[in-house]
């Protein structure tokens, strides 16, 4: 521990201001835990001293801070520090891992001691969790380990986080070689409806997408169809954090949603025309609420089946959907996602949706607090595995005023929808609608708009359809039904296979 305080504090100019400074971000990049009352004490100073100056503290300083607390016992410590040695660049990151593998060493053995009399013997908690004061057997024992698990994951690789821009001249010549001569889809996810994808060219890491629209009008049903989308066509492993219903539903919902595949479709459809049943009737998709409730007739089932197996064994990335059992902040389903990221590799952040989120800090105004969140996803979407970056598309509710006012205005919402979240405006890449009234419902239709679009032109409001039996969503102009990889990257070319003209 000496050697990584000497390494951030200068003594007679060494190390150089620029190897010190560097040291220190370097430093706060990791979880390092200052045990002793001393070094902890040391270590909050020179924090303080990096936040203001954004230079490191002269040894002189620090111990003169000290001997005028009259804290003599910190002072005597520094000069044991002082008489470090002192480490810099990757000699230093060498002894912080170090240090941070022993001290997580220690902890994961304690951890394992800890479920270890949970399993045996139980083990009272301090508050209640889920109601249950005491908390005993394997299965709760596996709870406590699987809560604490986040402490234990980081992420070791990441992108490139500062430079002096002329001096990357190369690299941005070789970026732009490499995305022109592979998939240019690569590095990031397409919404599923060609309009949109046409004109933002993809949603891209580092790009913060919030949809919006009022209660009922397809918020988590455009999550789900941009979620399934990527993973299923595109290749791509999507977090989902969903907030406002049970992970059941939601995944029952995905499997639904799969049984309007054109695969399905089109073979089911014509089968249901030969069986002489009207065309109203033919086969679009399974009916979610007869999945719910247990209601689906002999053949239905048989296809549930099929679609079921089918999803398993073709799906080409993975939903991992995570329902947090209290209150989470936009830190838990960062964390969260970078525990799904060491293990498959995370291409998109889904939050189902902002407005249940809870801030980071508390404030009794809930127009603070919900522009505080809206604050956190965009950085959530910039620092995600220590710069690496990641596309998010999270979820708000539009206003009841702002919904009346697009009744009026032929289902195009405003800004002003949105009034007690600002922040949206600000801080948000891409902002996105959906409208539905009755005449659209009842033809199986719906608006999707755009607000904002900050690094391309603001798309015109199109007409989509939805299939409500299973609330896939499609682009009504274009008979899309699913694209492969290939021609995406052929300009989003359309597959030709359907024959059911009507159903678009």
């Amino acid at each position: 521990m000496e050697r990584i305080l000497r390494s951030i504090i200068q003594v007679g100019s060494k190390p150089d201001a620029e190897d010190a400074l560097k040291n220190w971000m370097t430093l706060c990049e990791y979880d390092i835990d200052f045990s002793s009352e001393e070094d902890n004490k040391i270590h909050q100073y020179i924090e303080s001293f990096y936040s203001q100056m954004s230079a490191p503290p002269d040894f002189t300083l620090v111990r003169e801070f000290f001997e005028k607390k009259d804290d003599t016992d910190t002072a005597s410590r520094l000069d044991e520090i002082k008489n470090s040695l002192f480490y810099i660049r990757t000699n230093f990151l060498a002894i912080v891992r170090t240090e941070q593998e022993q001290q997580q060493t220690k902890k994961f053995v304690v951890l394992c001691r800890e479920a270890q009399t949970v399993a045996e013997h139980g083990r009272n908690l301090e508050k209640p969790v889920n109601g249950k004061k005491i908390i005993r057997g394997v299965h709760d024992a596996m709870n406590y380990v699987y809560e604490k698990m986040s402490n234990f994951t980081r992420i070791e690789g990441g992108e490139k986080l500062e430079g002096v821009i002329s001096d990357d001249a190369e690299e941005v010549l070789d970026e732009f070689d490499l995305v022109s001569r592979t998939n240019k889809f690569t590095d990031r996810n397409l919404f599923g409806l060609e309009p949109v994808d046409n004109v933002c060219k993809g949603h891209r890491a580092g790009e913060y997408w919030i949809h919006l629209a009022f209660a009922g009008e397809l918020k988590t049903s455009a999550a789900l169809n941009y979620a399934y989308n990527n993973a299923m066509v595109y290749e791509k492993n999507i977090f989902y954090a969903i907030l406002e219903m049970p992970y059941k539903q939601l995944r029952r919902q995905i499997f639904v949603l799969h049984s309007s595949h054109g695969k399905f479709v089109s073979e089911w459809y014509q089968q249901d025309r030969k069986r002489g049943l009207h065309e109203a009737d033919c086969y679009r998709g399974i009916d979610y609420r007869k999945v719910r409730d247990g209601e689906l007739n002999d053949i239905d089932l048989e296809r549930f089946k099929k679609v079921a197996q089918d999803f398993k064994a073709s799906a080409k990335g993975k939903i991992y959907v995570w329902r947090p059992e209290e209150e989470t902040t936009i830190s838990d389903i960062k964390r969260r996602a970078e525990m799904f990221h060491n293990k498959y590799g995370c291409d998109g952040i889904i939050i189902d949706y902002l407005g249940l989120v809870k801030p980071k800090y508390r404030s009794n105004d809930h127009v603070v607090s919900i522009n505080n969140v809206v604050r956190e996803g965009r950085l959530l979407a910039l620092n995600f595995a220590r710069g690496k970056t990641i596309p998010v598309l999270a979820l708000f509710q539009m206003n009841r005023q702002g919904k009346l006012r697009a009744d009026k205005a032929d289902g195009r919402y405003d800004f002003a929808a949105i009034s007690y979240a600002n922040q949206i405006e600000k801080d948000a890449d891409v902002i996105t609608y959906t409208y539905l009234n009755d005449q659209l419902r009842k033809e199986g239709k719906f608006y999707l708009g755009c607000l904002k679009n900050r690094d391309n032109p603001i798309f015109d409001r199109m007409v989509g359809k939805i299939m409500w039996q299973s609330k896939r969503m499609r682009a009504i102009d274009t008979g899309t039904l699913d694209m492969t990889n290939k021609q995406i990257v052929d300009n989003c070319n359309l597959i030709s296979d359907m024959t059911v003209e009507d159903l678009f």
